[in-house]
């Protein structure tokens, strides 16, 4: 059954795909030790081998090849050198500093479970299960050859997904309460144990920053608990009103389906597949700093700006017939990713510094493009003239 769940996770997602391999891993290693038998390791220790085989056969992802050449432009691989060896290893960098303990108190529970399976105070077999899920991680993170699993089976750009996906917290209350039960009556052991959990929870809820990153209360718990500000130059409220402009402009010219629209990636993000028209630009999560944006989606525009020729050129190569600038208001920092360092927090705002945003009447009016609307704080063009189709 976790076959068949694997393949379709797998499809769906590969985050998912590395849960479910994991379940199937340690399950299947914990009916290992639960009923043992030679004929059943050997098929195990076999059927580990060719999986390892396996993935060590696998291409890496495209987008990782770069990656393991530039490392240190990669959040969370890493590389070191060992008798002349480069090894790489996964060690994510994620926006909350407190994963770290939970990670080390679910390596040290399950120390002590599988440390107990030497006793006649065993732990039952799911509770073994779950006690080998933070082990296997540690493994499949920094074990050359092992940590293959992680980089060919998950896109890079959601590998920091893993903390989560890996599951590995969920044996601390599971571990604890299998051993709270071999020992009941126990006051020492139960007091270590409401003690250990008690640190843990101090770690993780106290507001503290930790080498520069807030903990899991400041960057997630004060959201879920008080309602959020209202954000409207962020939230798409200030973008919305231009929705039923451009969609009688889409209904007054035909010719307008499937041809391009030029604004900032905000504007398009909002606007998007809403009307007829296809954003030349909209918000790319591999691009959250504003430092990309320019080049990566206006490839060419600051240049192309120099002259009419030149403009009108790159308008009719992007199939561009309508552009909508906006009025900029102050500032906004979003107070979400100042907490999270999971964004850009100026980003909204930063995009008036595009090059679009100096185009003007008069360069618009010389390509063939005059100013139809202007409301909501934004200007809208439109091509007078036809382009190249």
């Amino acid at each position: 059954m976790l076959l068949v769940s694997g393949y379709f996770a797998y499809h769906a997602h590969g985050v998912t795909a590395f849960l479910t391999v994991n379940l199937l891993v340690v399950a299947c290693a914990a009916s290992l030790v639960l009923w043992p038998s030679r004929q059943r390791r050997v098929v195990g220790v076999a059927g580990a081998g060719l999986l390892l085989l396996a993935l060590n056969r696998m291409p890496w992802h495209p987008r990782l090849a770069s990656f393991y050449d530039w490392p240190e432009t990669m959040r969370f691989v890493h590389d070191y050198r060992f008798l002349g060896h480069r090894f790489f290893y996964f060690w994510p960098s994620l926006p909350v500093a407190t994963w770290e303990p939970v990670f080390l108190a679910a390596l040290m529970f399950s120390g002590v479970c599988l440390g107990l399976w030497r006793s006649w105070r065993q732990p039952p077999g799911a509770v073994l299960a779950l006690a080998l899920l933070a082990p296997l991680v540690l493994l499949e993170w920094w074990f050359p050859f092992i940590n293959d699993l992680v980089f060919k089976l998950i896109e890079p750009d959601s590998a920091y997904r893993l903390v989560w996906a890996s599951l590995f917290w969920i044996s601390i209350p599971a571990i604890a309460g299998a051993l709270d039960q071999r020992w009941r009556g126990g006051r020492l052991v139960r007091g270590g144990l409401l003690f250990t959990i008690a640190s843990l929870v101090a770690v993780l809820v106290f507001p503290l920053q930790l080498r520069g990153r807030p903990n899991v209360l400041v960057s997630k718990v004060p959201h879920l608990l008080t309602p959020l500000e209202e954000v409207r130059p962020a939230d798409g409220a200030t973008i919305e009103p231009i929705l039923g402009p451009l969609r009688e402009l889409c209904d007054r010219h035909p010719s307008l389906q499937g041809r391009t629209l030029l604004s900032d990636p905000y504007v398009g993000a909002v606007v998007g597949t809403r009307q007829c028209l296809a954003p030349v630009a909209a918000r790319d999560i591999t691009k959250l700093a504003a430092s990309t944006v320019e080049s990566g989606q206006y490839p060419g525009l600051r240049r192309a700006m120099g002259s009419p020729a030149a403009l009108g050129a790159w308008l009719d190569r992007n199939r561009v017939d309508l552009v909508v600038l906006r009025e900029y208001d102050a500032p906004y920092v979003s107070r979400i990713a100042q907490a999270s360092n999971h964004w850009q927090p100026d980003l909204v705002s930063s995009y008036a510094h595009l090059s679009l945003n100096s185009l003007t009447t008069a360069q618009l009016q010389r390509v063939g493009f005059r100013l139809v609307r202007r409301e909501h704080g934004m200007r809208i063009y439109l091509r007078t003239r036809s382009a190249p189709r």
